[in-house]
């Protein structure tokens, strides 16, 4: 009986960590071209590059912040900000 469980399993597992390979790939292909779209515009490309400088912020999360500044570009206090995260999550 176990053997029969390890059978079923298995295949699952490759499975679904062939599709996690396949949206990774997905996952940096719409970076690159979220990316590329910021490199178009002069303003965008400075302030991603000002927030990319910060340590500990990546490529995503640099993203997602210039989309929030765009979106609440009155957001600019830090109790705004955390409290809009707060009732977002």
């Amino acid at each position: 009986m176990i053997a029969q469980k390890e059978e079923i399993v298995i295949p699952v597992i490759d499975t679904l960590a062939e599709e996690i390979k396949e949206l990774k790939k997905v996952e940096i292909q719409i970076i690159e071209e979220i990316y590329e779209l910021i490199c178009q515009d002069a303003t965008l490309l400075k302030k991603y590059e000002a927030i990319i400088s910060i340590d500990g912020i990546g490529k995503i999360a640099a993203i997602v912040l210039i989309h929030l500044f765009i979106k609440y570009p009155n957001a600019n206090q830090r109790d705004n900000i955390f409290s809009w995260i707060r009732s977002n999550l």
